[in-house]
């Protein structure tokens, strides 16, 4: 079989678990790889779909809601497949608490691409975001070890399921219904992230590490001043990565002793993936 996985990583979860089941499609035997939708990398591979028996489609959920830049990569992903000849596919997640948005979402999405969804599964790994008006907790190394574990045997199975051509489609609870109403508002604030951002030119070092990772070229430096656009996807990776705490939230450091900043799955994750994949 012959797999190929699109996906979207904001500060590492999705990455990780993506390059897991790529792993496990490939010492199960089968051609397997993965491709990262940021900078249009993809773009060649779009175009060779068809050579493919099985497509993935991995993100993260933002507040019940498809990453934007994900979402965009889907409605090009319609337009160019409108005629073509269905094919099946998965979504592999990975999620904070619970994936409010569901598989039903992601299934109408897809089947305008000629897709059709026999694989639907959730990695619960850590939360990526806490700021001074939503601090979550981030787990430890010891903790997100743990959760990496349970991963794994989730997605074992799950490469099983789907190479075996059984169906598993997994997140369908009552968690969907308020969903909905998460995803309206949550719709209406990503929208507007770009305006939280801003730069502590006392602490920056100028080391233009957030502009070189932003997955969608939204940080841009002129006249001495930090400019965040209003493609910013919310990843919050710039504010996570920067080697000084320098990305201010709504205009406020965000100290790290209370507000811990996700430093990714795996040591220099960003590199691996941004800066050599």
């Amino acid at each position: 079989m012959k797999i190929i996985t699109f996906f979207f990583s904001g500060t590492g979860n999705t990455w990780w678990a993506t390059r897991k089941i790529n792993e496990i499609f490939r010492k199960s035997g089968h051609y397997s790889i993965y491709c990262p939708i940021e900078k249009n990398i993809h773009a060649d591979f779009v175009n060779r779909i068809d050579e493919f028996d099985m497509i993935g489609f991995s993100y993260p959920i933002y507040g019940a809601n498809f990453p934007p830049v994900f979402k965009l990569f889907l409605e090009q992903l319609i337009e160019s497949r409108s005629d073509s000849v269905s094919k099946a596919c998965f979504t592999l997640c990975t999620i904070g608490y619970v994936n409010a948005l569901g598989p039903f979402a992601a299934q109408k999405i897809l089947k305008q691409a000629c897709f059709k969804l026999v694989g639907s599964l959730n990695i619960k790994l850590t939360n990526n975001t806490s700021v001074p008006n939503l601090k979550t907790k981030v787990f430890n190394d010891h903790e997100l070890d743990n959760r990496k574990e349970q991963a794994l045997r989730k997605i074992q199975h799950f490469a099983e399921q789907l190479t075996n051509n059984k169906k598993m489609i997994t997140g369908i609870g009552p968690y969907l219904i308020p969903g909905y109403i998460i995803r309206k508002i949550s719709d209406r604030k990503i929208k507007k992230i770009n305006e939280i951002w801003s730069v502590d030119q006392s602490r920056c070092l100028h080391c233009n590490l957030c502009i070189t990772i932003c997955p969608t070229n939204s940080i841009i430096f002129t006249n001495n001043v930090f400019e965040f656009k209003n493609t910013c996807t919310a990843c919050f990776r710039c504010y996570n990565v920067c080697p000084a705490n320098a990305i201010l939230h709504t205009g406020t450091y965000a100290d790290p002793k209370y507000y811990i900043r996700y430093k990714g799955p795996e040591k220099d994750w960003y590199k691996k993936m941004v800066l050599s994949e």
